[in-house]
């Protein structure tokens, strides 16, 4: 690596581009499939990667998937940033 490269802010960016060129392969179902040997491995999980949360309740929890999202949340310094990545 070199020093352009280790900064935290640039960790960052690229962790938050590649994320998104991942997540934009799954949507678009352009991800090549992971393979054992010769056999694909079944992807489907992958949908539920992104857009999802879970929310507390009493008892049990529950999982809710928002398929259009298109923002992430940056926390820094004890301030919350919603930042919208993704156009319509």
């Amino acid at each position: 690596p070199t020093p352009a490269r280790t900064s935290q802010i640039a960790r960052a960016t690229n962790l938050v581009w590649s994320s998104l060129k991942f997540y934009c392969s799954v949507r678009d179902g352009t991800l090549e499939p992971d393979m054992q040997r010769t056999t694909p491995l079944c992807m489907a999980q992958y949908s539920r990667l992104f857009g999802t949360a879970r929310i507390p309740g009493r008892g049990v929890d529950t999982v809710q998937l928002n398929q259009d999202s298109n923002h992430i949340v940056v926390m820094s310094r004890g301030h919350v940033y919603f930042l919208e990545v993704l156009g319509r």
